[in-house]
């Protein structure tokens, strides 16, 4: 016994510890509120910058998509806005050993169609997110099939090894709880455009290209939204969603631009919500595909022949931070593992060293985010500098995904979000199957050992050692820390800067 409590204290100090150190901390323009009373708005519009791919948990990487999700479904635990973890669908847990671990479930919870929600559907949930092509990178330690229902309102989860990040995935848009029933009914893709869940806003109505609705679940078991439809609209220029915000077509609008930003805090009908993200940008090198990248003298002076401060100030206008890890900085276990110093001599010297052959073009691909697009125009610029040449194409969302994961692109820029806030995650791209960034044998064991140590101090000199083997590879080019950013009417009160850009919208109240 003594053995299980050391264990459990373990984990949930752990947990609470990735989750609190991590966690962003709201600020808003300076303006005050004329009033903080609260008065009664039935409709909550909102501006997303673009369209959730599909509303199924295990099935998209879009974090419109988890932003939404974590609305129409509920999870075994959540996060409440100081990053901590707190009961949700789970009353209370007991870790029985290493890899078990025993959750009570609520009894009154009821999924949107009216089926009752229980065990069955919790262990089905986990067995399908450790298949599903979008979710088994980070439950592939979860163990469906020996994960095993006790009764109707209890379960005991299993994972394959010790799982230190378990309870962080569980508070995840990962670990929304779907309708077994309903899901072996219709199947995956019916689902993700007609969701059921037992969350606190049910799915009422998407319009492809235009807008999704939401109405408040009325029957929900726990605390509800103030309002009563929530209208999340696609405008994808951000000049737009700009106007939308000043004339009061939109209360809030996701992806302000930052030459918006000062314009909308002085208005008196607008303001700024910002904090500190898990948003990393940085360019990837395809060295497994692409043989001209394997020499490391290449990668190290395509690197340095770049400024990036002036980069990060040009494209983000102070709204970011200069990248100086391969993890966020924001990130349990983050360190400090230097900077790439421009100095475009010494990257014409390396690139002559290595035999670089400067006949061939580099194609940058981007998606279509303007900062993505400003980026890979400054990179091209430079790298014409020492004489290297670029060319730059742009892809939508998903299609940017899907060339990523097939390993199509030569070198491409990234926005990641470690949304859980766990280095597990933050760390993905150098231990997915299906990265194309390295095969350092060196780095995938400093990861998968970070993964199953439950020691919260022993797990960080694991992780900062993962951080400079991987900084040392120079597989990727290490750009920004970016700032999440939301604008909203100045009536608009609770909206907490989620540093993993999925704030619970379901807080949202207005003020006179």
């Amino acid at each position: 016994m003594k053995g299980l409590t050391k264990i459990l204290a373990l984990t949930l100090c752990m947990a609470m510890l990735l989750t609190a150190c991590s966690s962003g901390t709201a600020s808003s323009s300076s303006k005050s509120q004329a009033s903080s009373q609260t008065t009664v708005k039935d409709t909550l519009t909102v501006a997303l910058k673009s369209e959730a791919t599909n509303l199924d948990p295990h099935n998209n990487t879009s974090l419109n998509s988890f932003m939404i999700e974590n609305l129409i479904y509920d999870r075994l635990v959540d996060k409440n806005t100081k990053g901590e973890i707190v009961p949700m669908l789970a009353t209370k847990w007991e870790v029985l050993d290493s890899t078990t671990i025993r959750f009570f479930l609520r009894n009154d919870v009821v999924f949107s169609n009216g089926e009752k929600l229980t065990a069955e559907d919790v262990k089905y949930t986990i067995a399908r997110a450790e298949v599903m092509t979008a979710s088994k990178t980070y439950f592939s330690s979860f163990d469906g099939a020996n994960t095993k229902v006790i009764d109707p309102y209890t379960i005991d989860i299993k994972m394959k090894t010790p799982f230190a990040p378990v309870f962080n995935y569980l508070a995840s848009a990962r670990g929304n709880i779907v309708c077994k029933k309903t899901m072996e009914a219709v199947g995956s893709d019916a689902y993700g455009r007609n969701p059921v869940g037992s969350g606190k806003m049910k799915f009422s109505k998407w319009v492809s290209g235009d807008r999704i609705e939401l109405v408040r679940n009325d029957s929900y078991w726990g605390t509800k939204p103030s309002y009563k439809n929530l209208v999340l609209r696609v405008i994808i220029e951000p000049a737009n969603r700009a106007i939308e915000l000043e004339t009061g077509g939109v209360d809030i609008s996701f992806g302000i631009d930052p030459g918006d930003m000062d314009r909308l805090e002085k208005n008196k009908d607008t303001k700024i919500v910002e904090g500190p993200g898990y948003g990393y940008g940085y360019f990837a090198f395809n060295t497994m595909k692409f043989d001209l990248f394997k020499d490391i003298r290449v990668r190290e002076a395509l690197s340095i022949a770049l400024d990036i401060p002036t980069l990060v100030d040009s494209v983000y206008k102070g709204n970011a931070e200069v990248a100086n890890s391969v993890l966020n900085s924001k990130i349990f276990s983050y360190v400090n593992s230097g900077t790439i110093k421009y100095d475009p001599e010494k990257a014409k010297s390396l690139l002559k060293e290595a035999g670089f052959d400067f006949s061939k073009v580099i194609t940058i691909s981007t998606n279509e985010d303007v900062a993505a697009k400003d980026a890979a125009e400054i990179v091209q610029s430079m790298w014409k500098k020492i004489g290297v040449n670029a060319q730059i194409e742009s892809y939508d969302l998903a299609t940017m995904a899907s060339k990523t994961t097939a390993g199509a692109l030569m070198f491409y820029f990234q926005q990641s979000s470690a949304a859980t806030g766990d280095p597990d995650q933050g760390m993905a791209l150098w231990i997915s199957k299906t990265s194309f960034v390295h095969d350092e044998k060196a780095i995938f064991d400093a990861c998968a050992l970070g993964k199953a140590t439950y020691d919260t101090k022993e797990r960080a000199k694991i992780y900062e050692t993962a951080q400079k083997l991987a900084w040392d590879y120079h597989g990727q080019i290490p750009i920004s820390y970016v700032n999440v950013v939301y604008g909203t009417r100045a009536n608009v009160q609770n909206l907490d800067p989620h540093p993993g850009s999925t704030p619970d919208l379901s807080l949202i109240t207005f003020t006179k």
